[in-house]
């Protein structure tokens, strides 16, 4: 083991930034990022799950497994507009 303060001056001694380049879409893969990218809208541009499954309380399920009871159903287009409550659930059907 060395000390933190011996680690911290090799890795400031031995890194360097990278320069930054434009290339295709199709060239990225394995690739980072040199700044963030945002999207200027949603897209699609709803709340949209990406599986079918079902919508849970994370409280719900810390101790799993556990019995939820299915009170709705959010479909394609259809999203539930009720409260999800403790002990259930939603299914969710993306089409």
């Amino acid at each position: 083991m060395i000390p933190i303060s011996k680690a911290i001056e090799i890795i400031k001694r031995e890194t360097f930034l990278l320069k930054a380049e434009t290339i295709d879409l199709s060239n990225s893969s394995g690739r980072v990022l040199a700044e963030e990218v945002c999207a200027d809208m949603d897209l699609p541009p709803f709340n949209r799950s990406q599986m079918d499954g079902f919508a849970v309380r994370a409280k719900d399920t810390k101790n799993a497994p556990a019995r939820l009871k299915i009170v709705g159903e959010s479909s394609a287009g259809n999203g539930w507009q009720g409260e999800l409550r403790k002990g259930e659930a939603v299914r969710i059907m993306t089409g």
